[in-house]
């Protein structure tokens, strides 16, 4: 279970089970990089204004890319008369400045040289102008930004697909960047999305952390499961699967094996700001106060003036007649025709299994199988040789605790202590160091190694806690320690 330490800490939430507080520390959060993944309505985007609040709480600046038109409710306070976080805001119903398809590096270059907390609403635009300006934005944003600033990407299937073809190309390449090497740039990002199947694998797959609520339709639970055995965690990906389903709105799993060290499921906190949900909205529940402006509006559309154009071009040249307007029309709507096929198109795509794919995930899975066999047939040849050593012994002579000792070859009480201290330093965590030393002060007592259950008992952890189980399998994986069987003993490799 993580425990919050002394420093400062971001909390999102407490533990589900343990009822504790879930905290993440603040240093280094800026440039972290966090997937948010469930069904619409399992409380995603609230889990991700949690977090933003947080941040922008600890004077870290946040950018929220922002199709749907939600974010907006940041700069109101929870009970929709007081102010929220003061933001600026770009396009949308609330926009201070009106969107356009070209304005995406000068948002960049004004948020890397002002560092004020944004909203980026792109619901009034189609989706070419999604990806344009969010393309141009990330691009620009990793050449200009130097001070720690976070990236948040709603509907981020839209811009990292799984299948990537025509103009998803450019956005997929400049987020997957930013993804990949923005820590470099002081760039952090949390990706949001319903369909962790149709966001990129790749990508995911460099997150710090994964935060998944609730799922239900197979290929996203299979996602997850694979996101998981990625990590190498086979032992927990089905406990961690079986979960989804179940989990109540405003629940999820966070799988951090190596920034956090967590696996647990988190309840996450109540928002600060408003939570405007357009399902339920009523007059009477819609706010009524106004929404806090980290900077002036005319100074904002000063800064922006050039990408705006005056009233009298607003309609374009060469219209002169109702003929004309109606032309204009009839070619939004093919428009919007085209992107509403091009994104049904996105969608057969993505689910769709060629036969390559068939075949490539049938020979990893042999692969696997094979990998596996070869390891347990290792194993009893390791165990043979003991029972033939141990055999050996007897008849010479020994005792069955020398007999033991002969054949695994046991160190000296010196060499596992200076072992464990290395190791430790290696570790630099007290979860690491406890398994250790507990195998280290049962070394002769238990020749053979000790279970998980034992080693957690004696090292004063919850068997079934995440971030123990997470630790043990962590250890294994790296080879300081060994798993044979259901025990778990000093690797003797490096006790020689």
């Amino acid at each position: 279970m993580k425990r919050v330490s002394s420093e400062k800490q971001i909390v999102l939430g407490v533990h589900a089970e343990a009822g504790s507080p879930f905290g993440i520390p603040v240093a280094g959060a800026a440039t972290k990089t966090l997937g948010i993944f469930g069904k619409k309505g399992s409380g995603k985007t609230w889990t991700a204004a949690v977090w933003v609040e947080q941040l922008l709480s600890h004077k870290i600046p946040v950018v929220i890319l922002d199709p749907v038109g939600r974010w907006w409710d940041l700069g109101v306070g929870a009970d929709g008369r007081s102010p929220g976080f003061p933001i600026a805001i770009f396009g949308g119903q609330h926009g201070q400045v009106a969107l356009t398809p070209d304005m995406g590096k000068a948002i960049a270059r004004y948020v890397a040289e002002r560092h004020v907390p944004t909203v980026v609403d792109l619901s009034y635009e189609s989706k070419t102008t999604w990806r344009r300006v969010v393309a141009d934005f990330c691009d620009e944003l990793f050449r200009v930004n130097h001070l720690p600033v976070h990236v948040i990407v709603e509907e981020a299937p839209e811009f990292i697909p799984q299948r990537v073809f025509g103009e998803n190309a450019t956005v997929f390449g400049a987020v997957d960047k930013l993804v990949r090497l923005g820590r470099n740039r002081g760039i952090g990002m949390t990706a949001i999305g319903q369909r962790l199947q149709t966001t990129n694998k790749d990508t995911v797959s460099q997150v710090d952390a994964l935060i998944v609520m609730r799922l239900v339709d197979p290929q996203g639970k299979k996602a997850a499961r694979e996101w998981v055995q990625a990590k190498g965690e086979e032992e927990q990906a089905e406990q961690f699967v079986g979960a989804l389903a179940a989990l109540p709105t405003g629940t999820g799993y966070i799988w951090s094996p190596e920034w956090l060290e967590e696996f647990a499921p988190v309840r996450f906190a109540a928002r600060t700001t408003f939570h405007y949900d357009a399902d339920r909205a009523a007059e009477d529940t819609l706010p009524a106060g106004e929404i806090a402006q980290a900077v002036d509006t005319q100074e904002l559309q000063r800064t922006f003036a050039k990408f705006m154009a005056p009233t009298a071009e607003a309609t374009p040249a060469g219209i002169r007649g109702p003929a004309d307007v109606r032309s204009t029309r009839r070619i939004a709507e093919l428009e919007q025709q085209i992107e509403s096929l091009a994104a049904a198109l996105e969608t057969t795509q993505a689910q769709v299994v060629t036969d390559d794919e068939i075949e490539h995930r049938l020979q990893a899975a042999i692969q696997h199988a094979t990998a596996e066999l070869r390891s347990r047939l290792a194993q009893l040849e390791g165990y043979v040789s003991s029972v033939v050593k141990q055999g050996q012994a007897l008849v010479n002579g020994s005792t069955v605790a020398d007999a033991c000792i002969l054949a695994r070859g046991v160190a000296a009480p010196q060499i596992v202590a200076e072992y464990v201290a290395k190791q430790a330093a290696y570790y630099k965590s007290r979860t690491a160091t406890k398994i250790l030393q507990t195998l280290a002060d049962n070394y002769s007592r238990f020749l053979s190694g000790m279970t998980a259950d034992e080693i957690a008992t004696e090292s004063g952890y919850d068997p079934y806690g995440g971030r123990y189980r997470g630790m043990l399998q962590q250890l294994v994986r790296r080879r300081a320690i060994v798993k044979e069987g259901e025990r778990y003993l000093l690797n003797p490799a490096h006790l020689r």
